[in-house]
């Protein structure tokens, strides 16, 4: 009796090992940045990618924050939130 509780418990963990995600490529890459390394607001509203590849968000500070990868830049557009963002065909 107490070996098929030793299995039955076995394979409980063996299947909760299985659970976990196997293929460590197909997790998407997510880096998440704290507001002082972009030198803005905590709040973000919107956000828009350019065909260049540029990314785009709309803060809290009345700015929009642009981020190429590697750099961020700040452009100051109004003193209210930017709560919404598009790209048009001139980008």
């Amino acid at each position: 009796m107490k070996k098929l509780l030793l299995i039955i418990i076995s394979l409980f963990f063996i299947n909760i090992t299985n659970g976990q995600i196997q293929n460590i490529g197909a997790i998407p890459f997510i880096n998440n940045y704290p507001a002082d390394e972009y030198g803005a607001s905590r709040q973000n509203w919107c956000g828009a990618q350019d065909k260049r590849g540029l990314l785009y968000f709309g803060n809290t500070n009345g700015s929009i924050l642009e981020f190429d990868g590697q750099n961020w830049r700040q452009i100051k557009i109004s003193d209210y939130a930017i709560t919404s963002i598009c790209i048009d065909n001139n980008n």
